[in-house]
């Protein structure tokens, strides 16, 4: 809990589990899947995941008007 970054994450997991109102729901239907460089996706989950990132071959990107919302690597 004393680590700041990871303190911030796991409110922020918090927060979408108990249904924060003011966050908005995203349909998939609304969203594009494309590659991305593994720069990005490393930057993605360093930022969002508690583990961090780790490398893989194969990085996928799913976008809201244009913005990162999440990222899946293979």
């Amino acid at each position: 809990w004393k680590n700041e970054v990871k303190q911030q994450k796991i409110k922020e997991l918090l927060r979408n589990a108990v249904g924060d109102k003011s966050i908005k729901t995203i349909y998939a239907r609304n969203t594009e899947i494309h590659k991305i460089a593994s720069h990005d996706a490393n930057e993605f989950i360093d930022r969002y995941h508690l583990s961090g990132s780790l490398n893989s071959e194969i990085n996928l990107g799913c976008f809201y008007e244009k913005e990162l919302i999440g990222v899946m690597t293979l």
